[in-house]
């Protein structure tokens, strides 16, 4: 596994994150979640048993994520976008195809090993609106991600303070991604720079989004799908899933508690998905 120390040096100015990073530990709320800890080699191991999320940053960002939830506690999936390339194009592939057999409608079009910064901003522009579900599968940092290119020092990054200004509404989007640090929020008080500052999830929950990424280090395999490339293919799958008790074209909603004890699920709602 990737020491969590080799991020410290992205996080230098912020005093608690670089020590937890130095210090070799992986942020986590599944203490809070995980309310029957599991033996697990001497100590205890914390498998959540119900879903959670973080309200991030400033209150301002807060009052708009909960304003989105209040709106509606469900929203109806027609459209995604899915990008992957090198070893977690497979993992793309089978989020794309298992959302298609659902009936969503899948841009695809950047599942290769040749699209570049300008191929996604271009995608991006066209949009009149967030897609419903967005898979982004990438090298990350918290505050940026690159596509694939062998020319390491000359990456084109993509980087999430242009969220703000693509203008899309994305309160009836869903943001899911395997990279590392995705899901890690920095204070915009104790960063470098602006651009620094602006996370992704604070970028996309400012718009009125969910976003799901990892903390710390997302784990995949070049030779198949494993490790977080998993969990997120599981998390797909669990969309489509429809409980015995609940009504035939049940689908996902707002609330995160999961469908099945102990999964990466989504939940159900009386709203047939999609329309």
């Amino acid at each position: 596994m990737a020491n969590e120390r080799t991020y410290a040096a992205d996080v230098a100015t912020h005093v608690q994150l670089n020590a937890a990073f130095r210090y070799r530990y992986i942020l986590s709320d599944d203490y809070y979640a995980g309310v029957l800890p599991q033996p697990f080699k001497g100590r205890e191991l914390y498998l959540p048993q119900y879903g959670l999320g973080r309200l991030i940053e400033t209150p301002a960002d807060m009052i708009v994520t909960l304003d989105s939830f209040l709106a509606g506690n469900s929203f109806v999936a027609n459209d995604a976008l899915v990008t992957g390339y090198d070893f977690v194009i497979d993992e793309a592939e089978a989020i794309r195809d298992s959302l298609t057999s659902y009936g969503v409608s899948v841009d695809d079009s950047l599942i290769n090993n040749d699209w570049v910064d300008t191929d996604y901003n271009a995608l991006i522009a066209q949009l009149t609106s967030g897609p419903a579900l967005v898979s982004l599968n990438s090298h990350f940092t918290h505050y940026s991600f690159f596509p694939n290119t062998p020319d390491l020092p000359n990456i084109p990054f993509v980087y999430a303070d242009a969220v703000a200004g693509q203008g899309l509404d994305y309160s009836n989007s869903f943001i899911f991604t395997v990279g590392c640090h995705s899901g890690l929020n920095v204070d915009d008080a104790n960063a470098p720079t602006a651009q620094q500052g602006a996370d992704w999830a604070q970028s996309y929950l400012q718009q009125g989004a969910m976003f799901m990424g990892n903390t710390g280090y997302g784990y995949g395999d070049s030779d198949l799908i494993a490790y977080s490339e998993r969990l997120m293919v599981t998390f797909v799958d669990e969309l489509g899933h429809t409980p015995k008790s609940a009504s035939p074209c049940a689908r996902p909603s707002r609330s995160t508690t999961p469908a099945r004890p102990q999964a990466p699920s989504a939940t159900t709602t009386k709203k047939c998905w999609p329309s």
